[in-house]
């Protein structure tokens, strides 16, 4: 077996050593602490939650020319919100492209774009809260926070240089010639020419990006409704920004859905704030449970009774 391939495995070591560190005792006693109202609260908050991002998709592809109903849009959502919460760094999102491909009819290329052109403004966007949170945590972290904001910058400059078409056609032309093999060369072209069809202008893309931005924060009030619950007295505005940098660091590909790389990183960061291990652990798993099985099992269910519905 590969390494690459029992990476996924070290995030759930960590959480089972967590969960036995604190003790299951403690989480069942800090779990019945939580008034049920909250829990119900936090079931109809999901559902708002995947509102913004479903929105910020319509109009992208709005910006393409691509008209498609919300219905479609919301199950091809939750199918890959399911795919991404059973893979690594939550590359299984992507399995959007073939589910939009099947709807409107168009070459993967173009299918790709809308979504690539997402995915991007959604790292954007934490990369901008996570360096928040480095703000938060100590001055001593000062290198990490520029070390974000050169990792913004590269990263919307990439965007900005991949969007533009004129801009970057010089150097993609360069690589196709000396480093897509030959018999790839026709597919590639293929692809390219597909991709920037009707790409959006970057000026359209600032309200998206707000709604990425809105997106975050409500996704992030998710587990600050159990804060709540729990009594902790954290500024909303300073949870948002940690749990960003946690999400963050959820990205690396050592565990699904983010579970123990998750709660290891947020054990330390709200630490900073007094929020106690078993309280992250807690606020984390509900929160999970909620959010990654509800809306997972219902994109599970789609993808088997897949339909594209008109209209």
């Amino acid at each position: 077996m590969k390494i690459r391939n029992l990476l996924p495995i070290i995030g759930m070591i960590i959480f089972i050593y967590i969960i036995l560190r604190i003790g299951i005792s403690t989480l069942i006693d800090g779990l019945l602490l939580i008034n049920p109202i909250y829990i119900l609260i936090n079931l109809v908050l999901v559902f708002i939650a995947i509102i913004p991002p479903i929105y910020k998709w319509r109009i992208i592809l709005k910006n393409q020319g691509v008209d498609i109903s919300v219905i479609n849009l919301l199950k091809i959502f939750l199918i890959s919100t399911f795919y991404g919460n059973i893979t690594p760094g939550k590359i299984g999102t992507f399995v959007r492209v073939y589910y939009l491909k099947d709807v409107i009819k168009k070459p993967l290329g173009f299918c790709s774009s809308s979504i690539l052109i997402d995915r991007i403004l959604d790292f954007l966007a934490l990369l901008l809260f996570a360096m928040g949170g480095i703000l938060l945590i100590s001055s001593n972290y000062i290198w990490l926070f520029w070390l974000l904001a050169a990792g913004f910058v590269i990263s919307f400059v990439s965007f900005i240089f991949l969007i533009n078409q004129d801009k970057n056609k010089f150097i993609l032309k360069f690589i196709y010639r000396y480093f897509v093999p030959n018999r790839f060369k026709a597919m590639a072209k293929e692809n390219y020419l597909d991709f920037y069809e009707n790409i959006p202008k970057l000026r359209t893309l600032l309200y998206p990006m707000f709604l990425t931005i809105i997106s975050w924060m409500l996704y992030y009030s998710l587990p600050y409704v159990f804060i709540i619950a729990l009594g902790i007295k954290i500024n909303y505005i300073y949870f948002v920004f940690l749990y960003a940098l946690s999400t963050l660091i959820t990205l690396i590909p050592i565990s699904i859905a983010g579970l123990g790389t998750r709660e290891a990183s947020l054990i330390i960061l709200l630490g900073f704030y007094g929020v106690t291990a078993s309280e992250v652990v807690i606020t984390s798993l509900l929160s999970f449970v909620l959010f990654v099985v509800v809306t997972g099992v219902i994109g599970w269910y789609l993808s088997l009774k897949w339909k594209v519905q008109y209209g």
